[in-house]
């Protein structure tokens, strides 16, 4: 082999080693850019759970850690629903108790 053919075959290695490079940021940006977009839909539910807003739709379709966390957000946001309305429910329970009690205590 000549000095100019293992130029020639470490030019295209060089170039081989750029394009792979090259090829592994496109996919990890890509990669990292769909994580990114998940985890900021999931805390701007958050937001909107705390501030007392219903949980907006999560369009999150994943078998991932990520998606494991969507599902539980839902759940959690849909218990809270109900202790909020069986909340609402033993208020008024007990405020009609309380009016109920001292009609009882005066009965014969």
């Amino acid at each position: 082999m000549g000095h100019l053919s293992i130029y020639a075959l470490l030019i295209q290695e060089k170039e081989c080693s750029i394009l792979c490079v090259v090829i592994t940021l496109v996919l990890g940006l890509v990669l990292l850019n769909r994580v990114v977009r998940d985890l900021r839909q999931l805390t701007m539910a958050a937001k909107k759970v705390g501030d007392g807003e219903p949980l907006p739709s999560l369009n999150i379709q994943r078998r991932d850690e990520i998606g494991q966390l969507a599902i539980s957000f839902s759940e959690m946001e849909h218990n809270l629903r109900i202790d909020k309305l069986t909340a609402v429910f033993n208020r008024a329970s007990l405020s009609a108790n309380r009016r109920i009690a001292p009609a009882a205590r005066t009965a014969p």
